[in-house]
């Protein structure tokens, strides 16, 4: 098995759309899950993070920018609407080494503990 980023998957599928591409997903509490990467070579510029929504602005500039509809309408920046595509994921898989070790990342630290 091999793990891929949702927003990875989400970028890539407008990794021709521009030089950069930032992805965003819903963190709700007027928070928002954050990357961005070059499209040529395709790489990570900024880790998976989360900002407020205020700074999305701020450290998506210059970027193309791909949002989820949730969090799309409260961005004072223009989006592109999408979801994470299947096949965007499947292309992320075939170029990943198997013999790595799959673990989630979660930005956000749980509010609750047993």
């Amino acid at each position: 098995p091999v793990g891929v980023s949702t927003l990875e998957a989400l970028a890539w599928q407008y990794r021709t759309a521009a030089d950069e591409v930032v992805s965003l997903l819903d963190a709700r509490r007027s928070a928002a899950y954050f990357s961005r990467y070059a499209a040529q070579p395709w790489s990570q510029q900024r880790p998976e993070c989360m900002f407020d929504i205020d700074e999305i602005a701020a450290a998506s500039a210059g970027a193309f920018v791909v949002a989820t509809p949730s969090i799309s309408s409260v961005l004072d920046v223009p989006v592109c609407i999408d979801w994470p595509s299947p096949l965007a994921m499947i292309d992320l898989a075939l170029g990943q080494d198997a013999t790595k070790q799959v673990a989630a990342v979660y930005v956000r630290p749980a509010e609750e503990s047993i």
